[in-house]
């Protein structure tokens, strides 16, 4: 048994091919509706492991032959906190009490603008956290990104990633479908 890495990201349709890689990475930012091909024959196991990385925001569309644990598809992990910049004094991300942790990944929206050096549907890492506010990095460990003004309206921050795992034995005519939440809060 081996696994193939496979990164998708993006969202509408999107297919899981068995002959690309079965070890798959996706960062979404919106509804994704789900395909999988080319799974190995009749008497052999197929397994997709499927690390999503959404903060919960879209609706994730199954495919109809996938049969989930316990009867339904879970509910995938959804952390948010509206925050606010002063980016006169500083390039932190202002959250009493918020509980990331340095190396967390996360994205970030706003009902107007954003501030200035941040951007939609990007992830970054939380970095220099305190009890309550923290920066944000576009990689693990690098150095803060650069906030140059406040943006408008309110600004929310999204973390949430979950793990996905799919088995078939059937030439996926029925697909097992389990789940195992790993950055839960």
């Amino acid at each position: 048994y081996g696994e193939v890495t496979q990164a998708l990201s993006g969202t509408g349709n999107k297919t899981i091919g068995l002959t690309v890689g079965n070890s798959v990475t996706h960062t979404a930012f919106g509804a994704i509706t789900w395909t999988f091909s080319n799974p190995t024959a009749a008497d052999e196991l197929s397994g997709i492991t499927l690390s999503l990385i959404t903060g919960g925001i879209g609706t994730q569309t199954w495919p109809t032959n996938v049969k989930w644990a316990g009867g339904t598809a879970p509910t995938l992990t959804s952390n948010s906190a509206t925050f606010t910049t002063d980016y006169a004094t500083d390039d932190k991300l202002d959250i009493t009490a918020h509980g990331f942790n340095d190396g967390e990944r996360v994205h970030v929206t706003s009902a107007t603008t954003l501030p200035a050096g941040l951007s939609a549907d990007t992830i970054y890492f939380v970095v220099n956290a305190t009890t309550n506010d923290f920066e944000l990095s576009a990689t693990l460990g690098g150095s803060a990104v650069d906030i140059t003004d406040d943006g408008t309206g309110t600004h929310t921050l999204h973390s949430g990633e979950d793990k996905l795992v799919f088995e078939t034995d059937n030439a996926g005519a029925t697909w097992i479908g389990a789940a195992a939440v790993l950055d839960a809060k």
